[in-house]
């Protein structure tokens, strides 16, 4: 059975993640990073 991995993000945190995803600089594996992290704690 998968385990459910679930993460609370603070506010400052939630900005912090949508300001780098902005960044167009990114490495490939930093940008799926920082979605997975959006998508799991709801940003």
């Amino acid at each position: 059975m998968p385990r459910i991995l679930r993460v609370e993000l603070t506010s400052d945190q939630e900005r912090e993640v949508r300001e780098r995803l902005r960044a167009r600089d990114l490495a490939p594996g930093t940008r799926l990073c920082l979605e997975c992290i959006r998508l799991m704690g709801g940003v």
